[in-house]
């Protein structure tokens, strides 16, 4: 299977929590899945020398002009030139118009962006929040899977979004999208 995963904010070396979680789900894979074929999609290459000796891992440098309009536009393309089977976007945003070729699985933390800010939020908060809005609530339909890291948040996205297909891992770790992986069937 080709599997693509938007990893540009890991390859920043972000010291965000999901940046390292994710550095380190892709860490693990690297050591445990010989069998898929993995696309990472970054912006600059990653300073991990494990990702770049693997012969099943390709790294593809992305000179980023905007993020919205690298997700939306470019992301679709690179989707089909690479003819993808799955699409990971850990992110909470994710490209509206992927081919239905393509499985979308996406992590949806929480919602919390789809309520009224709580306070003053910068010009750069408020596009995000208002752009992590339109990514879900226009694109609720086109996720095959959604991840999520609590039964709060997975009622939540079952209950105002209308996902059913939420997993929730023990664990935001290799075996959780493993799995994932594995249910789907190319035959």
């Amino acid at each position: 299977m080709r599997i693509g995963i938007d990893y540009r904010l890991p390859a920043s070396a972000s010291q965000r929590g999901s940046a390292r979680t994710f550095r380190e789900i892709i860490a693990a894979l690297v050591n445990s899945d010989t069998g898929n074929e993995y696309i990472l999609y970054a912006n600059i290459m990653p300073a991990s020398d494990k990702i770049k000796n693997k012969p099943n891992f390709t790294i593809r440098i992305i000179k980023e002009i905007n993020y919205i309009i690298d997700e939306q536009v470019r992301f679709p393309r690179l989707v089909r030139q690479d003819a993808l089977d799955i699409l990971w976007c850990p992110y909470n945003t994710f490209p509206l118009l992927i081919t239905r070729k393509c499985r979308l699985i996406v992590t949806i933390h929480d919602l919390i962006f789809l309520n009224a800010p709580s306070g003053k939020e910068s010009l750069r908060q408020k596009i995000g929040r208002l752009y992590r809005k339109l990514c879900v609530t226009a694109g609720r339909k086109r996720i095959d899977t959604c991840i999520t890291v609590s039964q709060y948040s997975a009622n939540q996205i079952r209950l105002i979004l209308g996902i059913n297909s939420v997993c929730i891992p023990n664990y935001n770790c290799v075996g959780m999208f493993s799995r994932l992986v594995g249910k789907y069937s190319f035959k």
